[in-house]
């Protein structure tokens, strides 16, 4: 009899090769589409990646990130040089293996497109029938990549229904209908789930979830983030080749490239399950100090998605706080500072059915100085507010600064892949530049109470590759790397830190399984004292 650790752990695992797929699937179908697989079969060393791109013209940071999610995987090991150029690559024993399966990825976009019209009533997308049936008895391989294929519209079924509340946790009994899925497709939808093990027919058009797909609520928020990211995977073809410029597309603080509601809908449950204890260390101290009057009057989070952090942050400093007891005599104001139009009105909304003194402004991590003048438009001084960046820093908008910053002794070295909004490649090197430069310019903001960062990071490919089924780190080198966003590694982020003249007091760091790097970190800065600002202050 399976214990509940055990139907767990397999559930899990088909999670993680699920969100493997989505990140991974659209990129395997582009490049086996433009042959780069048979130049690579017949080689019988290394090959450098400018040599399989020749006479494709493909834009080289897309490119390069194309190889560094097959490594991820395991497939294909790369020569890495610090600053990008010159890397070549070989396909591993694993990767000799799972090539002759790559033509099953030919119908990658047909789930794509599959999963991104699965709310449509009347459905149009065709795909053909991918068998999961007797999935477990496969060899592990040929079970990835039957899931990788699939995973696009496995993980927006698996959404769609948790958002219907279609997940009782019990054995109930439903009919087909109620799941609420388009015609043309809710037949194939049933098999899938049947033959992943979580769904069962009771016969005559009534099912029931099995006692592993039971399981499945506790699982699926997870699915959120790549879910949220379906725009992005069907881009990946022309991203990759498009001779045109490509930006990342925005229209009035709306992104093109992700579904930002169900984005932020995923940071308030990170914040919830990973940061909410160590956010609440730093307010219990800061908060407590005496005296009073020279705490923070005003709370900044910028990139306050649903407001969940911000919310939470007044409620604890209202509640366990000496601050919280004087809050006539010396008021707190909660200020949400976003991008995104979508996000900011949830900032909005859920503030204000809470009852928390605040105001929202439009505003962007990258521009420091525009949310300076903001605040202080507002009769707001910059001394008087904490700042807080969650998961923010890593999506600021790259462009090499005026006059690059001294590295001192520092020469950056990085496994990840930077790419600009041209789709070249940004070296480590001019990646350290710009992160430097970003820490210095808000210093001026941030220099009496500082600033709480919040920061996912990169860790080596060999590492995620030695963890596959464990974790889902191939899923944020794919979503951060082909939408522009600069993931690090942590010892990365901390000296670019320190080189922009702050100290680090790191209050939580966090890896994930199989990986004892932390991927996760909770650092409050504090500009250091006497340090030449990077701006006119």
């Amino acid at each position: 009899m399976q214990t509940l650790l055990d139907l767990q752990l397999r559930l899990w695992k088909k999670f993680c090769f699920l969100i493997d797929g989505m990140a991974v699937s659209s990129t395997v179908y582009t490049l086996r589409r433009e042959k780069i697989f048979h130049s690579l079969e017949n080689a019988e060393n290394l090959v450098s990646i400018d040599e399989l791109a020749a006479g494709k013209r493909p834009r080289l940071g897309y490119f390069h990130l194309a190889f560094r999610l097959l490594e991820d995987q395991g497939f294909v090991s790369r020569n890495t040089s610090m600053d990008n150029r010159g890397i070549q690559v070989a396909l591993t024993a694993s990767g000799r293996d799972w090539l002759p399966m790559t033509p099953r990825y030919d119908s990658a976009m047909d789930f794509l497109r599959a999963a991104s019209e699965l709310s449509i009533k009347d459905c149009g997308a065709a795909f053909p029938v991918v068998s999961l049936k007797g999935l477990s008895q496969l060899l592990e391989q040929e079970q990835r990549v039957r899931l990788h294929v699939v995973a696009p519209l496995v993980t927006a079924l698996l959404v769609h229904l948790y958002d219907n509340e279609m997940f009782t946790g019990e054995r109930v009994l439903f009919k087909a209908e109620s799941l609420g899925l388009p015609t043309r497709i809710l037949n194939h939808c049933l098999i899938m789930l049947r033959d992943l093990g979580w769904l069962s027919s009771a016969g005559e058009g009534e099912w029931f979830f099995t006692e592993e797909g039971q399981l499945l609520p506790h699982f699926v928020p997870q699915l959120f983030y790549p879910v949220s990211y379906l725009k992005t995977s069907r881009k990946v073809p022309e991203l990759i080749f498009q001779k045109k410029k490509k930006k990342r597309e925005v229209e009035q603080g709306e992104e093109s490239h992700i579904d930002r509601s169900l984005d932020i809908r995923f940071s308030g449950l990170v914040y919830e399950r990973n940061f909410r204890e160590p956010v609440h260390k730093v307010l219990l101290e800061m908060f407590n100090a005496e005296p009073l009057a020279q705490q923070p009057r005003y709370i900044v989070d910028t990139g306050s998605g649903d407001g969940t952090m911000l919310l939470d942050v007044y409620r604890t400093i209202a509640e366990e706080t000496l601050r919280g007891e004087s809050l006539r005599e010396f008021p707190l104001t909660v200020i949400g500072v976003e991008f995104n139009q979508v996000a900011a009105q949830a900032t909005a909304d859920r503030l204000k059915e809470n009852r928390i003194p605040f105001f929202t402004f439009q505003g962007d991590i990258s521009e420091p100085e525009q949310i300076g003048r903001d605040l202080t438009a507002r009769g707001i001084a910059l001394d008087h507010v904490f700042h807080i960046a969650k998961s923010v820093v890593h999506n600021r908008i790259y462009c090499p600064p005026l006059e690059a910053p001294d590295l001192g002794g520092w020469e950056p070295q990085s496994e990840a892949v930077f790419i600009d909004s041209r789709g070249a490649l940004i070296t480590a090197r001019d990646l350290a530049v710009n992160l430097v430069d970003h820490f210095r310019r808000w210093r001026p903001l941030v220099r009496n109470h500082g600033m709480l960062v919040i920061e996912a990071h990169t860790v080596s490919p060999q590492l995620i590759a030695d963890s596959i089924g464990s974790n889902i780190l191939s899923s944020l080198d794919s979503s951060h790397g082909y939408s522009h966003q600069y993931l690090v590694e942590k010892d990365f982020f901390h000296t670019a830190i320190r080189t922009a003249h702050y100290s680090i007091e790191t209050v939580m760091q966090r890896c994930v399984s199989g990986v004892d790097i932390p991927v996760l970190t909770v650092d409050l800065l504090r500009s250091i004292v006497g340090e030449e600002s990077w701006v006119n202050e």
